[in-house]
């Protein structure tokens, strides 16, 4: 038998439940404190649904804002099934390529952690283990061997994920590669051989942009257009095709470069992670590896949860709930006992005696 307990959250009371729910869910605070929010929690794991994960904000006839769509019951919903999802998922990083040490994706891993997701470095997945339900492949400098390839692909064919991290880093002037080319080039993904830049989100660091606006309509990216930012640094661009989509793209002004800094002919914006899904199997690719899983409280960045995010969709922990959203005029105000006791009280008391009231003080007038 499953309970429910609902409690009411006053941050002025908790002054650190507010910042630890808006790290978690890499949030302004203040949108959280003057917005509200529904934090779920089950055992150690959270969920922060805030008021702008409920809606959609666009523009009415008049061009003023307007909620234009109202997904409370889907956003609600999808957060519990992922909190009632127990089943240990096993995500496997291969080694032996020049792939970044796990450490570095220290933040990620914290993550998928508390939500159940083990991390385990695999030395051969030819072929990948049953307990496997998706591959990491973070930051490898050379290619895998064939018959790693094909066990790669073998288990996409049979419905596993896979998770590329590209390295920015050069080593040795070697060519870079994403250690499966070939197996990407078959989902609609493709390596380019420069970096990415993006004047309009420059940071002071080295080959370093933000990115706030440039998010696909995706799972793995909901709610992240304009209220959460990801930091990438040495990113390479992608040439995405079907059926891969952009996850995350530069601006407008975004280019690529190649080593000596000349522009690279990439129409932008320029796609800097992608994600594909075909009979089960499903694929993300994210570039910049080596900034990713850097300790967000020293970057104030969401790139970290992003990657977790990503994971999560890759191993079926992020489901979509078959719940409809609705137009912004299709929304219902529901009350409380007291609030509706209020409402009806002042319909057939408060108006009746302000009308009363009103048509004595004009019989008074009119009095000779």
């Amino acid at each position: 038998h499953q309970r429910v307990r609902i409690e009411r959250w006053d941050p002025a009371r908790d002054p650190t439940a507010a910042p630890a729910a808006a790290a978690a869910a890499v949030l302004d605070e203040r949108e959280l404190v003057r917005g509200g929010a529904v934090i779920l929690t089950r055992g150690p794991r959270t969920r922060a649904v805030a008021l702008l994960d409920l809606v959609e904000v666009g523009r009415d006839a008049i061009a003023a804002p307007a909620f234009t769509r109202l997904a409370v019951e889907q956003a609600l919903a999808r957060a519990l099934a992922e909190l009632a999802d127990d089943a240990p998922r096993t995500l496997c990083a291969t080694t032996g390529h020049g792939e970044l040490d796990l450490g570095a994706w220290a933040a990620v891993s914290a993550r998928l952690a508390d939500d159940g997701i083990a991390v385990e470095a695999i030395a051969d997945v030819a072929p990948v283990p049953g307990r496997c339900a998706a591959v990491a492949i973070l930051g490898a400098a050379t290619a895998l061997s064939a018959a790693e390839q094909r066990g790669v692909a073998d288990h996409l064919a049979r419905g596993g994920g896979l998770l590329v991290a590209i390295a920015g880093r050069a080593i040795d002037g070697a060519a870079p590669t994403t250690g499966v080319d070939p197996v990407l080039a078959g989902w609609g993904v493709a390596l380019v051989p420069a970096w990415a830049d993006d004047p309009d989100g420059a940071l002071d660091l080295p080959a370093g942009f933000r990115v706030i606006e440039g998010y696909a309509d995706h799972p793995i990216v909901r709610g992240f257009r304009g209220r959460r930012a990801t930091i990438w640094q040495r990113a390479r661009p992608l040439a995405v095709a079907a059926p891969a989509i952009a996850l995350v793209t530069t601006s407008a002004r975004g280019r690529a470069l190649d080593p000596a800094g000349a522009v690279v002919a990439l129409a932008p914006p320029i796609a800097i992670a992608a994600a594909a899904e075909r009979a089960g199997g499903r694929v993300v690719v994210v570039s910049g590896a080596e900034a990713i899983g850097v300790d967000p409280s020293v970057r104030g960045h969401g790139t970290d949860l992003l990657a977790a995010r990503a994971v999560a969709w890759l191993v079926g922990r992020a489901p979509e709930v078959a719940v409809p959203a609705k137009a912004g005029d299709q929304l219902r105000l529901v009350l409380t006992a007291g609030e509706r006791r209020a409402v009806a009280a002042m319909v057939v008391i408060g108006i009746p005696l302000v009308v009363v009231a009103l048509l004595a003080a004009l019989a008074r007038r009119r009095r000779p």
